[in-house]
């Protein structure tokens, strides 16, 4: 989810993967924050800004 979202994804994608897998917004609500824990990033928007930066996350 997360390389989907630094890869411009949106709520439209979201929405777009919904209609492959009904299951997929009980599954980001639960695992994204998670992932994000782990990764020790604290926000989407940090994700975002930080996207540029070559090498900021390693996912």
């Amino acid at each position: 989810v997360l390389e989907m979202y630094m890869a411009g994804a949106s709520a439209v994608a979201v929405g777009t993967a919904h209609f492959h897998d009904s299951m997929i917004c009980p599954h980001l609500i639960e695992e994204l924050p998670k992932r994000m824990e782990e990764l020790g990033i604290e926000s989407l928007e940090e994700l975002r800004l930080n996207v540029k930066k070559r090498g900021a996350f390693k996912l």
